[in-house]
């Protein structure tokens, strides 16, 4: 399908997925300590690189919601799905609660996008 034919939702929520990707390849960096310049710990390089596979893996789920792929919309729904979860350990930390919020109220809007938005269903037909 061209990008004439790309309905205004697809493309937002392609835009979003790039940008949480980045986020979470940043929030990688930073349990590595690439961006505090410290080592922080074992259990932190472990958090690090599932948030920088996530990251990876939502800048191909970006692309494929781009193009128009049921792949793309198949791992963008599971994606954000497992986000809720991690938007859910935001919020019980009191130090990242304002983004945990933020994150949820995203995850929530675009999965109800994803499963029940007609023009997601005639896009990906």
């Amino acid at each position: 399908m061209n990008q004439a034919k790309r309905p205004l939702g697809i493309t937002i929520v392609s835009i979003l997925t790039w940008a949480a990707a980045i986020l979470a390849f940043f929030q990688g960096l930073q349990h590595f300590g690439v961006i505090s310049g410290f080592f922080v710990g074992e259990a932190n390089v472990i958090f690090g690189s599932i948030l920088i596979l996530f990251g990876i893996l939502r800048l191909i789920a970006g692309v494929g919601l781009w193009a128009l792929t049921n792949w793309g919309r198949r791992t963008a729904l599971i994606l954000y799905f497992l986000g809720l979860g991690m938007a859910l350990l935001q919020i019980m930390d009191t130090n990242t609660l304002v983004l945990g919020i933020f994150s949820f109220a995203i995850g929530v809007s675009v999965l109800a996008y994803l499963f029940f938005s007609s023009s997601m269903t005639e896009a990906f037909a």
